[in-house]
């Protein structure tokens, strides 16, 4: 991982504990208002109607949709030059003029604006000019709107509902929203307390509390209206997209002076339960693997030779129409021919065969199954409806995982039910991390690393392309299994919410970390929709947000995804950001303080009794104000980086130590290492140990260091990582964090993704 920059972490939303999933708000009449007029203009179809069922709102609809919800600037409709004319004299100097009609959502591109217009004799040609530009554009329902000229900073407020639900953004707003590209979102609802979270993350945050002079404007007014529209969101699911853009904030509150906004039905709910049975793949008794082969390279022979080789106990029954042996393995021509009841189905035929093998798992009522056969929904439409056949055939009383699984292990329990070629390995340690994995052959290449990666499973599952169970039904089963303490992720899409949302709940209140590895997060994929900010909502940005609404460690960099898993293991969450740092050279220590304060982490000064303590103990020559750089005298004397050490966790400064060794050999390594895993042992700070020698040098400490559960990171950007990680899932466990911190990805300065 040399030169790799230390992974980006999703922190959790700052100023508010982690709410288990969206609740819609009560008590808000003006919401409930809002909902009955939404229904009502689906019912209706208005001109907007986009002809998908959904329909668009123009801004003075918008307005009436919101009434009592959001607050607009004054505007007065008119159906002419007189109207418009009689609106502004009672409006007052100056004003803004627009022509509005359904069919224009953008209307400065159409040049239907104008603003600041001073008097009768200005609004009367604006007006005509308007009118005029209207007849032109063939506009079918055109009315002139007049509006009071709003004053501030401009932004832009709204709503995007992503398959993850409602997402809530502020930008820098007016014309220029997507090309200042400053934006903050976050999973909807928000409280005020988070909104100004948000706000304090954009890059046009100093403007807001006065910049060169400037008057602040009122914030609080701008994070109540942020708070308000997520509500709205979740009051109203009907409400696809909703812009108000631009917000006017000035010192005496915030008013939208444009809107708009799409409607649309409600979609089908996708399942938002867990099932309750995972335990029977992992603690199967008796399998069938149907598909059974003698041929070795077949997945039904893989399957049979792994799950013989790696000491599956139980009862396996080969289903072959052949007859053939396999293994020596009880053979049956039909699933009906198998008396005893049966736990697990490994289905390992062609595609063509799959569904008659699911009918007679039904049948024979066995209740799970692993299918490995692919050419369902990964291969295109056709396979798609094939796989919805399978759905409706299994028809609840067959849970499955697959169809495209590659299968799932349980290594407590020597159940290795795969035909991934990591299991060519005669053995595999025995850990604590559950691997989940949206990709199959990602998930076999890197258990097949898991030596070098340092990583020990107690589970790895394939959930293929989750026809019926998926990655969350998994979360949620591992969060309850004592043999698992962190939860890893591949992920490719979240394809139920609602249900990996109770399942990341279901980990928190365990107290065990998620981690995850999401795919797919340029821009390219962003999908176009009609409003601003569902245009600026990229896939990647509203999985962050997701991610952090629900308390899960994202990680940008895949070889990252087990160092962090390493690190929460053993250190589990820090109780605040304040790093301490010990090694014994000033390189280390410059390069770790570097990535600590680019992840968002403080390193303190020491001073104070700390600081006398450890200048008494160090040598002359030593640093001692943090970093501490105990110098090589350290490789000769190791006591001082024990002292040194004890000295810092006891001190009451720091939440969490880094200690960044050199090339220290055995066997002097060997006694560090030592009193290393007796301070551990006592110490209520976790810390964290790096150490950039080579492992020949010391195999004796390495083997200390593993036998007490001290990882050992081989790059100080891998140890920065794992102090983040450490940091952000102790915000997620500990519930409040500092109200107004930022609420943004950690990562290097620069490098951070967007979002």
């Amino acid at each position: 991982m040399s030169g790799q920059r230390p992974t980006q972490v999703s922190a959790p939303v700052p100023g508010e504990p982690v709410p288990s999933g969206e609740t819609v708000p009560s008590g808000n009449s003006a919401f409930s208002g809002v909902r009955a007029r939404a229904l009502a203009l689906l019912a209706g179809g208005p001109v907007g109607d986009a002809g998908d069922g959904r329909v668009r709102l123009s801004e003075a609809e918008c307005r009436s949709l919101l009434a009592g919800a959001a607050p607009f600037g004054p505007a007065t409709a008119a159906a002419g030059v007189d109207e418009a004319l009689a609106a502004a004299r009672l409006t007052g100097y100056p004003v803004a003029i627009k022509l509005l009609d359904p069919a224009v959502l953008h209307k400065t591109e159409f040049g239907l604006v104008r603003l600041a217009v001073a008097d009768d004799e200005e609004l009367a040609g604006a007006a005509a000019d308007l009118l005029e530009r209207g007849r032109a554009l063939r506009l079918s329902h055109p009315v002139l709107s007049v509006q009071q000229q709003l004053s501030g900073i401009e932004l832009a407020v709204g709503v995007y509902r992503d398959q993850l639900g409602p997402v809530v953004m502020v930008a820098a707003g007016g014309t220029l929203v997507e090309l200042l590209d400053d934006a903050a979102r976050e999973m909807a609802p928000v409280s005020a307390g988070q909104a100004h979270g948000m706000i304090a993350t954009l890059r046009a945050a100093d403007l807001l509390t006065g910049y060169r002079g400037s008057a602040p404007v009122d914030i609080g007014a701008l994070a109540e209206l942020i708070a308000a529209v997520s509500e709205l969101a979740v009051a109203v699911p009907e409400l696809a997209e909703l812009d108000l853009n631009p917000v006017f904030v000035s010192a005496t509150g915030a008013l939208a002076a444009d809107a708009r906004c799409t409607l649309r039905p409600l979609p089908p709910a996708a399942r938002a339960g867990l099932y309750p049975g995972v335990e029977g793949f992992v603690a199967s008794r008796r399998i069938a693997l149907i598909g059974g082969s003698s041929a070795r390279l077949k997945v039904g022979g893989l399957v049979a030779r792994y799950l013989r080789k790696h000491g599956f106990a139980g009862d396996l029954v080969i289903v072959n129409p052949n007859g053939t042996e396999v293994d020596g393995a009880r053979v049956v021509r039909t699933v009906g021919e198998i008396a005893e009841h049966v736990d697990l189905a490994c289905i390992a035929v062609p595609r063509g065969a799959v569904a008659g093998a699911v009918s007679d798992c039904v049948a024979a009522g066995i209740p799970n199954g692993i299918i490995f056969s692919a050419g369902f929904a990964e291969s295109g439409e056709a396979g798609r409806q094939a796989q919805e056949e399978l759905v409706a055939l299994a028809d609840g009383r067959f849970r499955f995982v697959g169809p495209n699984s590659m299968g799932v292990a349980a290594l407590h329990r020597d159940l290795i039910a795969t035909f991934g070629m990591a299991m060519e390995a005669d053995s595999f340690r025995r850990g604590s991390v559950a691997f989940i994995s949206q990709s199959g052959s990602i998930a076999s290449a890197l258990f097949s690393r898991a030596e070098e990666l340092d990583v020990a499973f107690s589970h790895w599952i394939s959930v293929g392309n989750e026809g019926d169970l998926g990655i969350e039904d998994f979360i949620g089963y591992a969060a309850d299994d004592p043999d698992c303490q962190v939860i890893c992720l591949f992920v490719e899409v979240i394809r139920r919410p609602e249900a990996f949302a109770a399942a990341a709940a279901r980990a928190r209140a365990a107290g065990k970390p998620v981690v995850a590895y999401k795919t797919g997060w340029t821009d390219a994929g962003r999908a176009a929709t009609a409003s601003h900010t569902g245009a600026m909502a990229s896939a990647d940005a509203v999985y962050s947000a997701f991610f952090r609404r629900h308390g899960v460690v994202r990680v940008a960099d895949l070889s990252d995804l087990f160092t962090v898993a390493t690190a929460l293991s053993a250190a589990g969450g820090a109780a605040g950001k304040r790093i301490g740092i010990v090694s014994m050279s000033g390189g280390a220590c410059s390069i770790l303080v570097d990535y600590c304060e680019s992840l968002g982490l403080e390193v303190p000064a020491f001073d104070g009794e700390l600081r006398a303590a450890l200048e008494a103990l160090l040598p002359a020559y030593a640093t001692s104000g943090n970093p501490v750089d105990v110098t090589a005298t350290g490789i000769q004397q190791p006591e001082l980086v024990s002292d040194s050490m004890r000295l810092v966790l006891g001190s009451g400064t720091v939440d969490l130590v880094l200690l960044q060794l050199g090339t220290n050999a055995d066997p002097s390594a060997t006694v560090m290492a030592q009193k290393l895993a007796e301070l551990r042992a006592a110490s209520p700070v976790p810390f964290l140990v790096g150490r950039l020698g080579a492992p020949s040098l010391a195999p004796a400490a390495l083997r200390v260091y593993a036998a007490a559960g001290i990882p050992v990171f081989r790059w100080p950007e891998q140890l920065a990582a794992a102090a983040a990680a450490s940091v952000t899932f102790g915000t997620v466990v500990s519930g409040p964090g500092p109200q107004g911190a930022s609420a943004r990805e950690y990562g290097p300065t620069g490098l951070l993704r967007k979002g």
